[in-house]
């Protein structure tokens, strides 16, 4: 938690944006880099470091829950799976929403051949 208070890391300045952001316009981006002047913890996985199939199990384990398919459904829900996303004579404001589409069917590819569980319905 050192990582935080260090001033090099600019962490209060950046999550302030990142606020100001999400309040203003509805959405947000908190990009974090590692600097390796900054001390961080050994031992971390990220998903550059783990195989193709082990990230695929973890998104199994986080979506396939009781509480993951609660939040499958909510992001379904959120990304316009369930509507259309095309906005007559905006077509920045569609491009964005369709990025929406695009992360939630990611995720939906990460669960193999349980994108059926997107409903809840299959236990």
């Amino acid at each position: 938690m050192e990582i935080f208070n260090n001033p090099a890391s600019n962490f209060y300045n950046q999550i302030h944006e990142f606020f100001l952001n999400l309040a203003a316009y509805g959405t947000a981006i908190f990009y974090i880099e590692e600097d390796p002047n900054l001390p961080h913890q050994s031992g971390k996985r990220s998903a550059e470091q783990l195989g193709r199939e082990q990230l695929r199990k973890i998104y199994h384990k986080t979506f396939c829950s009781g509480d993951g398919k609660i939040i499958l459904e909510d992001l379904a829900s959120m990304s316009g799976m369930y509507r259309s996303n095309f906005i007559k004579g905006a077509s920045d404001y569609t491009a964005f929403l369709e990025g929406h589409r695009a992360l939630f069917l990611y995720i939906c590819s990460q669960l193999e051949d349980d994108t059926d569980n997107i409903e809840g319905n299959k236990d």
